[in-house]
């Protein structure tokens, strides 16, 4: 199994934006692209043994433009599986997972009740290794860059409070696809791409 640094996460985060920059849709559906791609490349450091963890995550289809259901308790989970059979009928197995050890959300939007809702539900979570996902749609440097402070110092106290243990925590920041209101258009469509890939940002809590 790969083991992840905060360079492997941005590049991961890199990669999915560029697929879904490239995508056609709206701001909704380019956002499921984002978090599949993401989901499809933390899932495939598994694929040595892939038989033995299963993925779960909101899905599309490229063809009809229409998000597909996928994803259960969170946006992103990977977890490690293990058959069952039934005592009293050897011929009845199935798969069940037993252990998370990726879960992760994301969050376009980026206003503090759409951070509570989610990351509060990582809070509840038991995993060994969380992502949380949060967006920027912030014009200014300076004020992407004063947001991104004040949401890392929100998630560090509320991780210390929780008292939740994990191997790794990564908390990144990636351009939302959403409606900057003050311009009423796409965020995307306000930068060029590679202004947006260089506003990824990752952090290990």
């Amino acid at each position: 199994m790969f083991c992840f640094s905060s360079t492997d996460i941005e590049q991961v985060i890199k990669n999915s934006l560029k697929k879904s920059i490239l995508s056609t849709g709206n701001n909704k559906l380019k956002s499921s692209i984002f978090v599949s791609s993401v989901a499809e490349l933390l899932f495939n450091s598994y694929r040595d043994s892939r038989e033995n963890h299963s993925l779960r995550v909101i899905g599309y289809d490229e063809e009809s433009g229409k998000r597909k259901s996928g994803e259960s308790l969170l946006d992103i989970t990977i977890a490690k599986t293990k058959i069952i059979t039934d005592p009293g009928n050897k011929q009845s197995s199935a798969s069940i997972s037993y252990q998370l050890i990726w879960a992760a959300e994301s969050e376009a939007n980026t206003s503090l009740p759409a951070f509570t809702a989610d990351f509060g539900k990582l809070l509840c979570t038991k995993s060994t290794h969380y992502l949380y996902l949060n967006g920027l749609d912030q014009i200014k440097e300076e004020s992407r860059e004063a947001y991104m402070i004040r949401r890392l110092t929100i998630a560090r106290q509320l991780l210390h409070e929780a008292g939740l243990e994990y191997n790794r925590f990564f908390y990144a920041f990636w351009p939302s696809p959403n409606k900057n209101h003050s311009k009423n258009k796409s965020f995307w469509d306000m930068h060029h791409k590679d202004d947006l890939l260089n506003m990824v940002r990752v952090f290990e809590l």
